[in-house]
């Protein structure tokens, strides 16, 4: 993991000492479960879209607008926390299912 957080604190021996954690080690285990939900959210939005465009869906389209809106909504419940940086990740994705066309059939 990546230490995201720094202090410093006074010894009395060494003098000032420089520290760092990371997310993990300061919120323990439980934030992973945090994290890893919008990640989970992202991967099925884009397997939705991929589905739409690939068997020309309309279902995938719906199923990715369905994940898109429950992203959106654990980023504004979650706006205090981790929604400020899970925002922007919604809105892209909603822009992705816009912008994905359904694919055409193909006859076999």
């Amino acid at each position: 993991m990546v230490p995201v957080y720094s202090g410093e604190r006074n010894a009395s021996v060494s003098g000032l000492v420089r520290t760092t954690s990371t997310l993990v080690g300061e919120n323990g285990a439980e934030v992973l479960a945090a994290v890893a939900l919008p990640a989970a959210l992202t991967a099925l939005v884009g397997l939705a879209l991929h589905h739409k465009r690939s068997r020309a869906s309309r279902s995938g389209g719906y199923v990715a607008w369905g994940l898109v809106g429950l992203l959106a909504a654990f980023s504004v419940l979650a706006m205090f926390s981790i929604g400020a940086f899970v925002l922007p990740v919604a809105l892209l994705l909603a822009g992705a299912a816009t912008l994905t066309p359904t694919g055409s059939r193909r006859l076999r």
